[in-house]
């Protein structure tokens, strides 16, 4: 295997679910959450806490007046929740999509190897090799890994990422939706056990129906087949292409085109 070549339109394939994401609850509801919040860049020190409220559009209340905090920082003062808004949040709509799959983690397989790696690694994972792929894919939708890749503080991500997967519930299972689920489970070869494994390596039901659409075939392909799209994103139009032009609809094929497309295939 010798991938060098992924599709920025299998990319866009896996991200479009991304839209789906109304806010940081469900059904349009805001957020409260109990946040830390720190009066001295000194990590050591003890935050003293309060509540935020996330609204649906993202856009936060709290108790600071921010326009006073930011003349006092500017005096030398220190206020974390200057933050929030910038980076916080953010990070916040990242974690929330990576964990309802509205969006799709960056994980690859470690050539001539059994182990997986994060595609972007932060500082968390920089010299890491997860043992499976739903290993690195749940590292990569941790509030930790997030927090890294966009410089927010873990402590404020979690407080907000801890209730808004409270908040969401149910939702954030592959069980969410049963007859999504089980039209999911007619295209994999095992059924739910694939795509419960899909789930846990970061791939949503319905993302498992469009990839299998975009294919034009009927039967169902084995779990490693979609794990394959989704880690390394060969172009799915040419790899349908190359299954009519080899005649077959044998999912043994397809699986090796998904894991072996490189740029001498194009």
């Amino acid at each position: 295997m010798h991938t060098t070549w992924r599709s920025a339109a299998t990319t866009r394939l896996l991200s479009t679910d991304r839209s789906l994401l109304e806010g940081p609850a469900p059904r349009g509801q805001a957020l409260i959450a109990n946040i830390p919040c720190r009066t001295t860049p000194d990590p050591a020190a003890a935050p003293r806490h309060h509540t935020i409220t996330v609204n649906p559009d993202w856009s936060t209340e709290g108790p600071h007046d921010l326009e006073a905090e930011r003349v006092a920082t500017a005096l030398g003062g220190h206020c974390s929740c200057l933050a929030l808004d910038d980076v916080v949040i953010p990070a916040l709509r990242d974690w929330a999509a990576l964990n309802l799959r509205l969006a799709p983690v960056d994980i690859r397989p470690v050539p001539s190897s059994d182990g997986w790696r994060i595609g972007t690694p932060a500082t968390c994972c920089r010299n890491r090799t997860f043992s499976c792929a739903a290993e690195a894919a749940a590292h990569a939708r941790s509030h930790t890994h997030v927090a890294h890749t966009h410089g927010a503080a873990r402590e404020v991500l979690a407080a907000l990422s801890t209730s808004s997967q409270r908040a969401f519930g149910q939702s954030m299972v592959a069980q969410q939706n049963p007859t999504l689920l089980s039209r999911a489970a007619s295209v994999t070869r095992a059924g739910l056990r694939d795509v419960s494994y899909l789930w846990e390596a970061g791939m949503s039901p319905a993302t498992i129906l469009r990839i299998h659409s975009r294919l034009g075939i009927r039967h169902p392909l084995p779990r490693r087949f979609y794990l394959g799209v989704a880690a390394l994103r060969p172009d799915l139009r040419w790899l349908r292409e190359s299954l009519e032009r080899a005649r077959s609809i044998d999912s043994s094929v397809a699986t090796w085109l998904a894991w072996t497309a490189s740029s001498w295939d194009r």
